[in-house]
Protein backbone atom coordinates (compact mmCIF):
# COMPACT_ATOMS: atom_id res chain seq x y z
CA UNK A 1 0.00 0.00 0.00
CA UNK A 2 1.39 3.34 -1.01
CA UNK A 3 0.90 6.47 1.08
CA UNK A 4 0.31 9.95 -0.26
CA UNK A 5 2.97 11.20 -2.66
CA UNK A 6 5.65 13.37 -0.99
CA UNK A 7 4.72 16.49 -2.99
CA UNK A 8 1.05 16.03 -2.14
CA UNK A 9 1.95 15.76 1.54
CA UNK A 10 4.06 18.93 1.47
CA UNK A 11 1.31 21.02 -0.12
CA UNK A 12 -1.18 20.49 2.69
CA UNK A 13 -2.00 23.43 4.96
CA UNK A 14 -0.66 21.48 7.93
CA UNK A 15 2.17 19.30 6.66
CA UNK A 16 2.24 15.70 7.82
CA UNK A 17 5.41 13.68 7.32
CA UNK A 18 5.47 9.98 8.19
CA UNK A 19 8.56 7.83 7.73
CA UNK A 20 11.03 5.50 9.41
CA UNK A 21 14.27 5.79 11.35
CA UNK A 22 16.56 4.58 8.61
CA UNK A 23 15.72 2.57 5.51
CA UNK A 24 18.72 0.37 4.66
CA UNK A 25 18.02 -2.92 6.45
CA UNK A 26 18.62 -6.36 5.00
CA UNK A 27 15.82 -7.91 7.08
CA UNK A 28 13.31 -5.57 5.39
CA UNK A 29 13.80 -7.48 2.13
CA UNK A 30 10.71 -9.63 1.90
CA UNK A 31 8.59 -7.98 4.60
CA UNK A 32 8.83 -4.53 2.94
CA UNK A 33 11.25 -4.46 0.01
CA UNK A 34 10.51 -6.91 -2.81
CA UNK A 35 12.58 -10.11 -2.69
CA UNK A 36 15.97 -9.62 -4.27
CA UNK A 37 16.08 -5.83 -3.76
CA UNK A 38 19.76 -4.81 -3.54
CA UNK A 39 20.82 -2.32 -0.89
CA UNK A 40 21.48 0.30 -3.57
CA UNK A 41 17.85 0.25 -4.71
CA UNK A 42 16.20 0.37 -1.29
CA UNK A 43 15.93 4.15 -1.04
CA UNK A 44 14.29 4.41 -4.47
CA UNK A 45 11.55 2.03 -3.30
CA UNK A 46 11.26 3.86 0.03
CA UNK A 47 10.88 7.26 -1.65
CA UNK A 48 7.79 6.10 -3.50
CA UNK A 49 6.05 5.40 -0.20
CA UNK A 50 7.23 7.86 2.43
CA UNK A 51 7.68 11.65 2.37
CA UNK A 52 10.55 11.86 4.88
CA UNK A 53 13.33 9.81 6.50
CA UNK A 54 15.71 9.92 9.45
CA UNK A 55 19.37 9.17 8.70
CA UNK A 56 20.31 7.31 11.87
CA UNK A 57 23.60 5.99 10.52
CA UNK A 58 25.22 9.33 11.34
CA UNK A 59 24.98 8.46 15.03
CA UNK A 60 27.53 5.68 14.57
CA UNK A 61 29.87 7.38 12.11
CA UNK A 62 29.89 10.63 10.23
CA UNK A 63 29.29 9.82 6.59
CA UNK A 64 31.44 11.50 3.92
CA UNK A 65 29.77 14.35 2.02
CA UNK A 66 29.91 12.19 -1.11
CA UNK A 67 27.66 9.57 0.53
CA UNK A 68 25.22 12.21 1.75
CA UNK A 69 25.20 13.68 -1.75
CA UNK A 70 24.22 10.26 -3.14
CA UNK A 71 21.39 9.97 -0.63
CA UNK A 72 20.12 13.48 -1.24
CA UNK A 73 20.57 13.17 -4.97
CA UNK A 74 18.12 10.26 -5.16
CA UNK A 75 15.38 12.27 -3.45
CA UNK A 76 13.55 15.30 -4.85
CA UNK A 77 14.85 18.74 -3.91
CA UNK A 78 13.15 19.83 -0.71
CA UNK A 79 12.54 16.25 0.45
CA UNK A 80 12.86 16.56 4.27
CA UNK A 81 15.67 14.51 5.78
CA UNK A 82 16.40 14.57 9.51
CA UNK A 83 19.99 13.69 10.42
CA UNK A 84 20.79 12.12 13.75
CA UNK A 85 23.63 13.75 15.66
CA UNK A 86 26.82 11.75 16.14
CA UNK A 87 27.08 9.92 19.46
CA UNK A 88 29.89 12.23 20.56
CA UNK A 89 27.28 14.95 20.98
CA UNK A 90 24.81 12.87 23.00
CA UNK A 91 26.45 9.79 24.53
CA UNK A 92 30.20 10.54 24.61
CA UNK A 93 29.95 14.17 25.61
CA UNK A 94 33.56 14.57 26.76
CA UNK A 95 34.33 15.08 23.04
CA UNK A 96 31.02 16.73 22.20
CA UNK A 97 32.21 19.56 19.97
CA UNK A 98 35.31 17.97 18.43
CA UNK A 99 33.55 16.36 15.45
CA UNK A 100 31.02 19.10 14.71
CA UNK A 101 33.02 20.61 11.81
CA UNK A 102 33.10 17.17 10.15
CA UNK A 103 29.36 16.71 10.79
CA UNK A 104 28.55 20.11 9.28
CA UNK A 105 30.64 19.28 6.22
CA UNK A 106 28.80 15.99 5.82
CA UNK A 107 25.34 17.59 5.62
CA UNK A 108 26.33 20.29 3.11
CA UNK A 109 24.86 18.35 0.13
CA UNK A 110 21.50 18.16 1.90
CA UNK A 111 21.58 21.86 2.73
CA UNK A 112 22.31 22.67 -0.91
CA UNK A 113 19.21 20.74 -2.01
CA UNK A 114 16.98 22.22 0.70
CA UNK A 115 16.61 18.76 2.27
CA UNK A 116 18.10 19.34 5.72
CA UNK A 117 14.99 19.22 7.90
CA UNK A 118 16.87 19.23 11.18
CA UNK A 119 19.27 17.54 13.58
CA UNK A 120 18.05 14.86 15.98
CA UNK A 121 19.74 14.64 19.37
CA UNK A 122 18.71 11.41 21.11
CA UNK A 123 20.14 11.40 24.63
CA UNK A 124 20.55 8.25 26.75
CA UNK A 125 18.70 7.34 29.94
CA UNK A 126 21.79 8.39 31.92
CA UNK A 127 21.45 12.00 30.69
CA UNK A 128 19.55 13.58 33.59
CA UNK A 129 18.32 17.09 34.25
CA UNK A 130 21.08 19.28 35.73
CA UNK A 131 22.59 22.70 35.18
CA UNK A 132 25.45 21.11 33.24
CA UNK A 133 23.00 19.25 31.03
CA UNK A 134 20.99 22.41 30.37
CA UNK A 135 24.18 24.23 29.39
CA UNK A 136 25.06 21.38 27.03
CA UNK A 137 21.66 21.71 25.36
CA UNK A 138 21.97 25.47 25.09
CA UNK A 139 25.33 25.21 23.37
CA UNK A 140 24.13 22.40 21.10
CA UNK A 141 21.33 24.64 19.86
CA UNK A 142 23.83 27.39 19.06
CA UNK A 143 26.37 25.08 17.43
CA UNK A 144 23.79 23.37 15.19
CA UNK A 145 22.07 26.57 14.09
CA UNK A 146 20.50 27.49 11.75
CA UNK A 147 19.12 23.97 11.45
CA UNK A 148 16.13 22.94 13.58
CA UNK A 149 17.22 20.91 16.59
CA UNK A 150 14.99 18.10 17.85
CA UNK A 151 15.81 16.81 21.33
CA UNK A 152 14.81 13.36 22.62
CA UNK A 153 15.16 12.48 26.28
CA UNK A 154 14.90 9.03 27.82
CA UNK A 155 14.78 9.96 31.54
CA UNK A 156 11.65 11.28 33.22
CA UNK A 157 13.55 14.03 35.07
CA UNK A 158 13.17 16.15 31.91
CA UNK A 159 9.39 16.08 31.93
CA UNK A 160 8.79 19.41 33.67
CA UNK A 161 7.14 22.67 32.64
CA UNK A 162 10.33 24.64 33.34
CA UNK A 163 12.28 22.35 31.00
CA UNK A 164 9.71 22.86 28.26
CA UNK A 165 10.00 26.63 28.81
CA UNK A 166 13.79 26.36 28.55
CA UNK A 167 13.51 24.50 25.25
CA UNK A 168 11.14 27.13 23.85
CA UNK A 169 13.43 29.94 24.98
CA UNK A 170 16.42 28.40 23.22
CA UNK A 171 14.63 27.29 20.06
CA UNK A 172 14.91 23.57 20.83
CA UNK A 173 12.08 21.24 19.83
CA UNK A 174 10.99 18.44 22.13
CA UNK A 175 10.72 14.93 20.69
CA UNK A 176 7.68 13.05 21.96
CA UNK A 177 8.13 9.30 22.20
CA UNK A 178 6.13 6.12 22.33
CA UNK A 179 7.95 3.55 24.42
CA UNK A 180 7.14 1.12 27.25
CA UNK A 181 5.43 2.50 30.36
CA UNK A 182 8.33 1.62 32.66
CA UNK A 183 9.52 3.50 35.77
CA UNK A 184 11.91 6.30 34.92
CA UNK A 185 11.11 6.45 31.20
CA UNK A 186 9.45 9.37 29.44
CA UNK A 187 5.66 8.99 29.24
CA UNK A 188 4.00 8.70 25.85
CA UNK A 189 2.42 12.11 25.43
CA UNK A 190 2.65 14.84 22.78
CA UNK A 191 4.68 17.85 23.88
CA UNK A 192 5.17 20.90 21.67
CA UNK A 193 7.97 23.44 22.24
CA UNK A 194 8.12 24.88 18.72
CA UNK A 195 6.21 24.82 15.46
CA UNK A 196 6.75 21.10 14.90
CA UNK A 197 5.26 18.07 16.62
CA UNK A 198 7.90 15.35 16.40
CA UNK A 199 7.09 11.82 17.54
CA UNK A 200 9.34 8.74 17.50
CA UNK A 201 7.77 5.29 17.90
CA UNK A 202 10.15 2.85 19.59
CA UNK A 203 7.68 0.09 20.38
CA UNK A 204 6.34 -1.13 23.72
CA UNK A 205 8.57 -4.13 24.26
CA UNK A 206 8.70 -3.75 28.05
CA UNK A 207 10.02 -7.27 28.67
CA UNK A 208 13.19 -6.64 26.66
CA UNK A 209 13.69 -2.87 27.04
CA UNK A 210 16.55 -3.22 29.51
CA UNK A 211 18.00 -6.31 27.84
CA UNK A 212 19.79 -6.75 24.54
CA UNK A 213 19.52 -3.67 22.33
CA UNK A 214 18.56 -5.87 19.41
CA UNK A 215 15.35 -6.92 21.18
CA UNK A 216 14.34 -3.48 22.46
CA UNK A 217 12.79 -2.31 19.20
CA UNK A 218 11.25 -5.63 18.17
CA UNK A 219 7.58 -4.65 18.30
CA UNK A 220 4.64 -4.33 15.93
CA UNK A 221 2.01 -1.73 16.82
CA UNK A 222 -1.64 -2.62 16.50
CA UNK A 223 -4.10 -0.38 14.69
CA UNK A 224 -5.66 0.42 18.05
CA UNK A 225 -2.38 1.61 19.53
CA UNK A 226 -1.74 3.87 16.54
CA UNK A 227 -5.29 5.19 16.70
CA UNK A 228 -4.52 6.33 20.27
CA UNK A 229 -1.78 8.52 18.83
CA UNK A 230 -4.00 9.83 16.06
CA UNK A 231 -6.32 11.19 18.72
CA UNK A 232 -3.43 12.69 20.70
CA UNK A 233 -2.09 14.38 17.57
CA UNK A 234 -5.49 15.87 16.74
CA UNK A 235 -5.51 17.64 20.10
CA UNK A 236 -2.27 19.57 19.47
CA UNK A 237 -2.11 19.94 15.69
CA UNK A 238 -3.44 23.51 15.83
CA UNK A 239 -0.30 24.48 17.78
CA UNK A 240 2.10 23.46 15.00
CA UNK A 241 2.79 23.92 11.31
CA UNK A 242 4.05 20.38 10.73
CA UNK A 243 3.98 16.93 12.28
CA UNK A 244 6.79 14.39 11.88
CA UNK A 245 6.10 10.77 12.84
CA UNK A 246 9.02 8.35 12.68
CA UNK A 247 8.95 4.63 13.41
CA UNK A 248 12.05 3.09 14.99
CA UNK A 249 10.69 -0.43 15.62
CA UNK A 250 12.95 -1.60 12.86
CA UNK A 251 12.97 -5.42 13.05
CA UNK A 252 11.71 -7.32 10.01
CA UNK A 253 10.21 -4.24 8.38
CA UNK A 254 7.85 -3.55 11.29
CA UNK A 255 8.64 0.17 11.17
CA UNK A 256 7.65 0.40 7.51
CA UNK A 257 4.49 -1.60 8.11
CA UNK A 258 3.43 0.62 11.00
CA UNK A 259 4.34 3.80 9.11
CA UNK A 260 2.02 2.72 6.30
CA UNK A 261 -0.70 1.88 8.82
CA UNK A 262 -0.34 5.35 10.32
CA UNK A 263 -0.54 6.94 6.88
CA UNK A 264 -3.88 5.24 6.35
CA UNK A 265 -5.14 6.26 9.79
CA UNK A 266 -4.04 9.88 9.34
CA UNK A 267 -5.41 10.28 5.83
CA UNK A 268 -7.55 13.41 5.78
CA UNK A 269 -6.67 14.46 9.33
CA UNK A 270 -4.50 17.40 8.26
CA UNK A 271 -6.73 18.99 5.66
Amino acid sequence: MKGPAPQEQRERAHSLFIGTSGYSFEDWVGPFYPPGTPRGKMFDFYLERFPTVEINAMYYRILPPSVMAQIGGRAPEGYPIVVKAHKSLTHERHEAWKLLPEWRKSIEPLVARNQMAGALLQFPYAFRLSEASLEHLRRAGLELAPHPVFVEFRHISWIRPDVFAFLREHGLQFVSVDEPALPGLVPSQPVVTGRVLYVRFHGRNAAHWWGAQGDRYDYLYSAGELTEWREKIKKVRDQVDATYLFFNNCHQGQAASNAQMMQALMEGETE
